[in-house]
């Protein structure tokens, strides 16, 4: 009867230890898999490895850069280092003219910052130019740490903030005046037509040209020798 009474009491505290242990069973698979899923595997809402890689959001406000980078957000973890060199190659920028910019690609630390492991940042090496047009291109082969890629490529368009540098106009055109012909012929000068028969008059010539016409007028203004310094008046040899 004792023996009966101590073999019951055993069971029963077996039991009990079982379904403790069977409970401590569920919480610590409850716990990996929340760590699973805030790993990059998942988001917590059924998204994992099954589904494409999603740009879930930028720092690009009403089509303008807030800043001098982008900052994207994506569905995954992006930066870890199995992905990481990869995904540095997937992002493109160009400016207005589709010239390439040369950028930087910035990833954290995801040991040191594991909140920002879905996070990239690209930003112009030069800086961008204020109120300029840019297109920021991101590749399909961008991967998370699952395994999953994009659908398909994206292609951002965005301005630069800050305004735009005036327009300055072109210069007004210069007409330059016709070469002289070649023929070597000069140009006839017009002469006025006589009236009445009297005799055509030459055409008007300022003073300088009309006294070199007249010799006497050459030395009109020229002082006669008495009255200028020995000097200049005494032109002979000298002893």
């Amino acid at each position: 009867m004792f023996g009966r009474h101590i073999k019951k009491g055993t069971a029963g505290y077996m039991k009990k230890n079982l379904n403790l242990l069977a409970l401590c069973a569920v919480l610590f698979l409850t716990l990996v898999q929340s760590a699973y899923a805030s790993d990059g595997e998942g988001d917590g809402s059924g998204q994992g490895k099954g589904e494409p890689l999603t740009l879930t959001g930028t720092s690009i406000k009403d089509g303008i850069a807030d800043g001098d980078m982008i900052t994207l957000t994506f569905s995954n973890n992006v930066i870890n280092s199995s992905v990481r060199e990869n995904n540095k190659k997937a992002f493109i920028l160009y400016d207005g003219d589709r010239g390439v910019v040369e950028i930087d690609v910035i990833m954290a630390d995801e040991q040191i910052e594991p909140d920002a492991k879905r996070i990239i940042s690209v930003r112009p090496v030069s800086g961008f130019s204020p109120g300029f047009e840019y297109t920021l291109f991101i590749s399909k082969n961008i991967q998370a740490k699952n395994g999953a890629f994009a659908e398909t490529d994206t292609e951002i368009r965005f301005f630069a903030p800050g305004p735009a540098p005036e327009e300055t106009s072109a210069p007004a055109a210069v007409i330059l005046p016709e070469a002289p012909s070649d023929d070597g012929d000069a140009a006839e000068e017009k002469v006025p037509e006589a009236g009445d028969g009297a005799p055509a008059a030459s055409p008007a010539l300022p003073a300088a040209r009309e006294e070199s016409r007249n010799p006497e007028n050459n030395f009109a203004n020229i002082p006669e020798t008495e009255n200028v310094p020995q000097s200049f008046a005494d032109t002979g040899p000298r002893e």
